[in-house]
């Protein structure tokens, strides 16, 4: 197990803060590449906290569950971003599955070694506080959201966020969504989700072919969403927007 040298290199150039020591770089090469499809899940709520992970490329979704099956989706990552850090400390199962949006390649390395090396490394430590406070940021504006927020002013959010993850699409979201997606993203029911976009589409700012999303006037869909709107969508090392 291990990454070659280009690989490697390749995860030092997109997330250049684990370049910035010799421990950093060793820890990298200690990393094991992984694959996936959309639909694809990395991590399943209740698994075992063993493993820290960096996406390079692609789109996923991070999403809370009830035991009855209803799921909401609380952020949105595309790379280069890591992930799977919260439960380590306290090896506490995941309180979270991740869900592969668009195809997506990934790191995956030991836990343990993760939180040794942020226990010698201060400046990769204070990284990774900013990219954990930004989450929780975002983490606290969706529980406001989830509380006081009606379905298109949250669902205006959503498509927002996806368009800020592939923004030369020219107001194409990335992926298709079908009304069940939405609806399990916002964690309503797909009626209200089919009511809010078949007004959107009367409207004619948006409008979908074959399950695709394309938006039209993007200032009419920010006039739909909340003035103080922070996006799901979040990369390393950038501030949350």
């Amino acid at each position: 197990m291990g990454l070659d040298r280009r690989t490697a290199d390749r995860v030092l150039e997109l997330l250049p803060v684990l370049a910035s020591s010799e421990r950093g770089r060793t820890f990298v090469e200690g990393g094991e590449i992984l694959s996936y499809a959309p639909g694809d899940r990395i991590l399943e709520e209740r698994d075992p906290s063993e493993h820290m992970y960096a996406l390079l490329e692609g789109l996923v979704g991070v999403f809370y569950s009830s035991d009855e099956g209803i799921s909401v989706l609380v952020k949105v990552f595309g790379g280069p971003a890591l992930f799977g850090e919260m439960e380590l400390p306290f090896r506490i199962p995941r309180m979270e599955h991740v869900e592969v949006l668009g195809a997506a390649r990934v790191v995956r390395w030991d836990g343990q070694s993760f939180l040794e090396l942020l226990k010698t490394e201060p400046a990769i430590c204070f990284k990774m506080f900013e990219d954990v406070a930004k989450r929780l940021c975002i983490s606290a504006y969706l529980e406001r959201a989830l509380a006081f927020q009606d379905v298109e002013t949250r669902a205006a959010g959503l498509f927002l966020s996806l368009l800020d993850t592939a923004p030369s699409n020219r107001g194409e979201l990335p992926f298709k969504l079908s009304y069940a997606m939405i609806a399990r993203c916002l964690g309503v029911t797909e009626k209200s989700v089919e009511r809010t976009i078949a007004r959107w589409l009367a409207e004619g700012f948006v409008e979908r072919r074959r399950g695709l999303y394309t938006v039209t006037d993007l200032a009419r869909l920010r006039a739909k969403a909340d003035p103080d709107l922070l996006l799901l969508h979040a990369r390393f090392g950038q501030a949350p927007g």
